[in-house]
């Protein structure tokens, strides 16, 4: 699946730098996503994402949190979100980990993912533990941002109700073997 997405110093400037970009990749037809609200505290950077750059799924957003129009209406859109408790600096993982619960905690359609696990110490399975043991969300969170990964994914429908099924038995065959 063809593809385009930004991962840039976002004090550097808006999202709007990249709209004649994006607006020609969405003309041949790639799919959009962009890294942005994670380090400049630029709520409505989130807007723009989603209908300027015509992102159909978002990473990380942490500062989106912050407005609450913002908010609602990423909370109503059901926008995708990747979140990432790890990052490279460590002074910046509680504050992470808070953003990512607040966003949890105001309906936000969170997924968690791993940041670059070559460059940073972690897993996804880390980042599943930080989820359950520091932040306390329980398994009926952990399954529905599983599975919200799958609808958020770029594969054509038929392939992603295939892998929403094998992903739910996988899911229930861990949860019989760990729980009973």
């Amino acid at each position: 699946m063809a593809r385009i997405g930004v991962d840039y110093l976002k004090t550097a400037g808006p999202p709007e730098r990249f709209a004649e970009a994006y607006q020609l990749a969405g003309v041949h037809g790639l799919k959009r996503t962009a890294h942005s609200s994670e380090h400049a505290p630029v709520a409505v950077n989130k807007v723009t994402c989603l209908g300027v750059l015509g992102c159909g799924r978002n990473d990380h957003g942490y500062f989106a949190r912050e407005d609450h129009t913002v908010i609602a209406r990423l909370r109503e859109d059901q926008t995708s979100f990747t979140g990432i408790f790890t990052t490279s600096r460590r002074s910046w993982r509680p504050w992470r980990r808070a953003s990512v619960k607040a966003m949890i905690h105001a309906g936000l359609k969170v997924i968690l993912a791993s940041n670059d696990p070559g460059m940073f110490p972690t897993t996804l399975a880390n980042e599943y533990r930080i989820a359950v043991n520091e932040l306390g969300l329980d398994r009926a969170w952990l399954r529905r941002s599983a599975l919200a990964g799958v609808d958020a994914c770029w594969q054509p429908d038929a392939e992603k109700a295939a892998l929403k099924e094998s992903m739910t038995a996988e899911i229930e065959a861990l949860e019989q073997e760990l729980f009973g």
